[in-house]
């Protein structure tokens, strides 16, 4: 009895239905969202920050495709 209890990971005859939604990466234009977001601020920080807008555009473009 006690080696059936140790397999808890499949309980007989209880399934979920889970949503796909909440299995799958949330994705901003193809790119994960946590690397879009940081590909953004990245090229928003040297864009406005450094007014360097051709290379806050260069980096946006390289890191988005």
């Amino acid at each position: 009895m006690a080696t059936s209890l140790e397999h808890l990971d499949i309980v007989p005859g209880f399934t979920v239905a889970v949503h796909r939604a909440l299995t799958e990466h949330i994705l901003l234009g193809g790119a994960p969202r946590s690397i879009a977001i940081l590909n953004g601020t990245l090229a928003g920080a040297v864009g406005l920050g450094l007014r360097l807008w051709l290379v806050g555009l260069i980096i946006w473009v390289l890191g988005h495709f």
